[in-house]
């Protein structure tokens, strides 16, 4: 059963996993529509204090992140169990209302093989939220994306699961964190045009020659070898988008 304050009424349910829940919720005193990540405090590693209230650091960084692609933080409180970050709902206007805050993982599931103006959409608006990351001297770590827009939700992190993890960070040889996340942006890539995370190091054999230099590029072994974020921008730029 999940417990909310009475201005925030359940709607639906979103999605789970292992650092929480995220249910859909109606505002009753601003009337729009919200979504509600629900961690359980055991789960929250790093802390900070904001205006006199110990908060998680990652919403402290969301809160002073300003970018079309980043989640917005509208509200947060907590529990004795848990802490409850509010924010806004991911624009819908190229999906359908069910669809505008599904993972975008649980998309790519649905609906594969994504068009091609999908994939590039998904893509530049994850690199651009991490462009403005690094401007801002912040690690992403790719935990969660929720797409269109892309709205990038989780922060600090180290890629998330083992399958975005660079070879470095297995063997923990001249770790970066940049250069780590850009491997990761590169897997990210690989699983949007192929669907699964797994391949065998070479750039994927159905892959659109605009995304060639972008996968070779990020998916370099050496990490002074690899992308740095404004390659990436600079080469998705050049992509072209056919219009619907």
């Amino acid at each position: 059963m999940i417990k909310l304050p009475s201005e925030y009424q359940f709607t639906s349910f979103i999605g789970s996993g292992a650092f929480g829940t995220v249910v859909r919720c109606q505002d009753v005193k601003r009337n729009r529509s919200v979504a509600v990540k629900i961690i359980p405090k055991p789960k929250i590693s790093n802390w900070i204090v904001y205006n006199d209230q110990r908060i998680p650091l990652k919403v402290d960084i969301l809160l002073h992140c300003h970018h079309k692609n980043i989640i917005q933080i509208l509200d947060y409180f907590e529990s004795v169990e848990d802490f409850y970050i509010v924010t806004n709902v991911p624009a819908r206007r190229c999906l359908k209302l069910h669809e505008a805050s599904m993972d975008m993982f649980q998309y790519i599931e649905n609906y594969f093989p994504l068009p091609e103006r999908t994939i590039k959409m998904f893509f530049k608006q994850a690199a651009s939220a991490i462009d403005y990351l690094y401007d801002m001297k912040i690690c992403h770590g790719f935990a969660n994306v929720v797409k269109d827009n892309i709205d990038d939700r989780d922060y600090g992190g180290l890629g998330g699961t083992v399958e975005y993890w660079s070879p470095e960070f297995y063997t923990r040889t001249c770790f970066n964190r940049y250069a780590s996340d850009i491997w990761a942006l590169g897997i990210v890539l690989v699983v949007i045009t192929n669907k699964y995370v797994m391949w065998n190091g070479c750039t994927p054999y159905n892959a659109d020659k605009e995304y060639a230099p972008v996968f070779e590029g990020m998916l370099q072994n050496v990490p002074e070898d690899r992308f740095i974020i404004k390659d990436v921008m600079r080469l998705v730029k050049l992509w072209t988008v056919e219009k619907d």
